[in-house]
């Protein structure tokens, strides 16, 4: 085991830098002015679509970012960590020892009340809650408060650098980079010997890029699939191009664009009760 592989599993799915677009977004979500070198992580998560947690680093969630395919329309949901990084006015209550997660807030527990009213007249969805040592969120509903999740404040919650997130863990990506040149090699010897023909193939996401540059290490003028299947977004089809620009890289676009064709031969659509279309092969 290598002695900086233990945050490994902090992240339990497919984690990423956020995008300058997913930036965008989620500043114009929360009103907080992120640049586009601040270290903002974007943690997978299961859902009909776009769905991930929002952190600043391994341990500070600050919300959920997804898409919406009813509203079709991008949604923040904010985590107790967000208010310690926002100056937005908070439900302040008591201290008490009774169980408040999940309930709706009782104006008694409450120490700031005219404050309290003038939050629940305002239209925002969601409302900070202090309470001494934690912090929580809130759900307005009806015109009451239901405290929705609650967690101990940090000692400090900031905003870091993506570098100087890299610069931390850069004896684990050294690790991993020669991890992965190794394994490379002894595939590409492997099936070289047998006269396959090695290239590689690029669709213009993350992996395949970290993949593709990997593989130009190991041979420098490597040709570089890429499959347009008339299916691609075409910004997606757009960064390739820039990609294969700015690395130098041998690509080759192959014309995919007989999806269709495709389908009509190996499955055919079922239109079932409630509209929705789905694929049986």
């Amino acid at each position: 085991m290598h002695n900086n592989d233990k945050f490994k599993d902090i992240f339990k799915e497919d984690t990423k830098f956020a995008s300058k677009y997913e930036i965008d977004v989620i500043n114009r979500l929360t009103g907080v002015n992120f640049n586009y070198d601040d270290l903002i992580l974007l943690e997978k998560l299961a859902g009909d679509d776009y769905r991930k947690r929002v952190y600043l680093d391994e341990t500070t969630q600050i919300g959920i970012l997804e898409f919406d395919l009813i509203d079709l329309d991008w949604k923040f949901t904010p985590s107790p960590y967000f208010y310690q990084l926002v100056d937005e006015k908070k439900i302040i209550l008591k201290p008490t020892k009774r169980r408040l997660k999940g309930k709706y807030l009782k104006e008694e527990y409450i120490k700031n009340i005219e404050e309290y009213k003038s939050i629940l007249e305002n239209n925002d969805y969601f409302v900070g809650i202090d309470m001494g040592v934690f912090l929580g969120v809130g759900i307005k509903r009806n015109g009451r408060v239901k405290l929705k999740d609650l967690k101990r404040k940090k000692e400090e919650v900031n905003i870091k650098k993506i570098d100087d997130y890299l610069n931390k863990h850069k004896k684990r990506i050294d690790y991993l980079v020669k991890l992965s040149k190794n394994i490379l090699k002894k595939y590409i010897d492997k099936y070289k010997s047998r006269g396959y023909v090695i290239n590689v193939s690029f669709s213009g996401g993350k992996d395949s890029a970290v993949s593709t540059l990997l593989a130009k290490e190991m041979i420098d003028d490597i040709d570089v699939l890429f499959i347009d299947t008339g299916l691609e977004y075409p910004e997606t089809i757009k960064y390739v191009e820039d990609f294969a620009k700015k690395y130098d890289l041998n690509l080759h676009t192959i014309n995919g664009d007989y999806f269709w064709d495709e389908l009509d031969k190996k499955a055919y659509l079922q239109r079932i009760t409630d509209g929705a279309t789905v694929f049986v092969s």
